[in-house]
């Protein structure tokens, strides 16, 4: 009895991914990370996301001119972040505005803003991107950062539908962004 049921559950989760993955909820991923801590986040969304069944595409953009380390006292850096406000990019080619349901926009804060790098897309993709928004940003500071990216991408037009904040690393923030997720899931769920 044991294990027709466990053959039951495993078919049904089998049947839950073929039905996401051709009725087609497909999600983007776009992050901007320096030093691995972004990446990493996003890493651990898409493949949690993906083994729920949704499609997503990956987008790590990389400013044309990488910024040294130490980067809280890298000059370019710091005039690129508090006062030009954006940087060149690459890393985005391919991304189409209207093929996602959602799309995830991640940063590190660098002197209390999102990157140049981040600041640029937003930029260019303002006016294009339909779909609802998530934003997430990584900082070693206990400061809930997201609150602020997220008024920042309502102000530039974005449909902001979540926001959090990664502190301290994936290792100390996993529940909180599995949280997020599951509210994510819930959303596209109910579209």
């Amino acid at each position: 009895m044991c294990s027709l049921f466990t053959s039951l559950i495993t078919l049904f989760r089998f049947l839950l991914v073929f039905i996401c993955w051709v009725f087609g909820l497909v999600i983007a991923s776009v992050y901007y990370s320096r030093t691995g801590v972004t990446r990493a986040v996003s890493e651990f969304i898409v493949g949690w996301l993906s083994s729920r069944g949704f499609r997503v595409d990956v987008f790590e953009l990389r400013a044309l001119r990488e910024y040294a380390r130490p980067l809280h006292l890298n000059p370019r850096l710091i005039f690129d972040t508090v006062f030009r406000g954006f940087a060149e990019y690459r890393g985005d080619e391919g991304f189409k505005p209207d093929a996602y349901d959602l799309v995830f926009i991640g940063t590190p804060i660098w002197s209390g803003r999102p990157t140049p790098v981040i600041k640029h897309f937003i930029d260019r993709h303002r006016g294009i991107v339909r779909a609802p928004v998530a934003c997430y940003t990584t900082s070693a500071l206990n400061i809930e950062y997201s609150k602020a990216f997220r008024k920042y991408l309502g102000e530039q037009g974005y449909n902001v539908v979540l926001d959090f904040s990664v502190i301290g690393g994936l290792g100390k923030s996993r529940r909180i962004i599995e949280e997020a997720l599951e509210g994510v899931v819930r959303t596209l769920r109910l579209r």
